[in-house]
């Protein structure tokens, strides 16, 4: 389940870089009189762009899917071995804190249709 958990993230990793590059290119086009005109301005999404944004979000959900099934195998295997009692669930065994801070880690990306950005100084 770990493999295929990892293999899903990694997928959703090169979707999201692929996505990333695709809002961040300006796209030009020559005109028949030699003029460049932007069809497309930085930080824009595209149609592509937000398809690919709805991909992550697909993934994104069947990645969260894995990592509970991870931790209820988990304490299905510690009840087997009975250092969990039978009536323990995921809230009351310990795994819960674990396995919401992996669940909010894992949650991040970007919503399609959400074109911000956010810009800073730094010294």
């Amino acid at each position: 389940m770990d493999t295929l958990a990892a293999a899903v993230a990694v997928a959703g990793v090169v979707i999201a870089l692929y996505e990333n590059e695709d809002f961040y290119e300006e796209e030009t086009e020559t005109d028949s009189d030699g003029e460049t005109k932007t069809t497309k301005d930085r930080n824009e999404s595209t149609d592509t762009g937000n398809a690919l944004r709805f991909a992550n979000i697909g993934l994104t959900i069947v990645l969260l899917i894995m990592i509970f099934t991870r931790y209820s195998l988990k304490l299905n295997v510690l009840k087997l071995r009975r250092k969990r009692p039978p009536s323990d669930s995921l809230i009351n065994s310990g795994l819960f804190p674990s396995m919401l801070l992996e669940m909010l880690i894992c949650i991040v990306c970007t919503p399609p249709y959400f074109d911000a950005t956010f810009s800073g100084e730094m010294l």
